[in-house]
């Protein structure tokens, strides 16, 4: 029956046989047969035994990208890396702790009796023509005006005041005159928890010299 059944085969498919490779390779060709007999059924189960042989022992799919992920895999990150991932809370509350400092940082918001209370006099202070002067840079100006009675602690209805303006922009001269002349307090808070190290964060560029004035007059606000 299996000779029947081969014979059939070889007639749809004339002078065809499958041979196997060496057992070094990992597939099987077909190719044309010098006899032109098809094989018999003990041939069939041979070469049927082979490959399974041979595909056993050559390496899965998911065993070969196993490995090539294994290979690929990226170096451990080095400590600075994971420093610029750390959260500069948790980083400042790490560094202090290896100096046997420990500290309690609390919400802005959370903190009474600390910040310059956003008074009437505070609000009413801040107009347009005063925050020009800010965005320009205009310390002569801003002296003048102080000069002349006009008080420079002054915050808009939401807290933000020209200290925070001047830091934000990393305007150290304007911070300069603000904190030495007019003797502005830099405990200012706006009304979303923010105060001028903040600010002075908040740039694509941090500028070191505006942080450094600020925590020289208030080093609190670090925590």
């Amino acid at each position: 029956e299996d000779e029947a059944d081969s014979a059939a085969t070889a007639s749809k498919v004339p002078n065809l046989t499958i041979r196997t490779m060496p057992r070094t390779a990992s597939v099987l060709t077909v190719s044309s047969s010098q006899s032109g007999k098809p094989p018999t059924a003990d041939q069939r189960m041979k070469l049927l035994a082979n490959a399974k042989l041979l595909s056993e022992s050559a390496p899965s799919l998911g065993a070969l990208v196993k490995k090539h992920k294994a290979s690929n895999k990226p170096p451990p990150k080095s400590q600075e890396s994971q420093d610029i991932l750390t959260k500069p809370d948790d980083f400042l509350r790490d560094h202090l702790a290896k100096k046997g400092i420990l500290v309690k940082i609390v919400p802005a918001m959370e903190i009474q009796d600390y910040f310059v209370a956003l008074s009437d006099e505070v609000v009413d202070g801040y107009d347009m023509d005063l925050v020009k002067k800010v965005r320009e840079e205009d310390v002569d100006g801003l002296r003048k005006m102080w000069k002349s009675g006009r008080s420079m602690q002054v915050s808009n209805k939401f807290g933000d005041s020209i200290v925070h303006m001047a830091c934000r922009r990393s305007s150290v001269p304007v911070l300069r005159f603000l904190l030495v002349e007019a003797k502005v307090c830099c405990k200012v808070c706006c009304d979303s928890g923010r105060t001028p190290l903040h600010d002075a964060c908040w740039t694509s560029v941090p500028n070191f010299e505006v942080a450094s004035m600020l925590l020289e007059r208030c080093p609190d606000l670090l925590y």
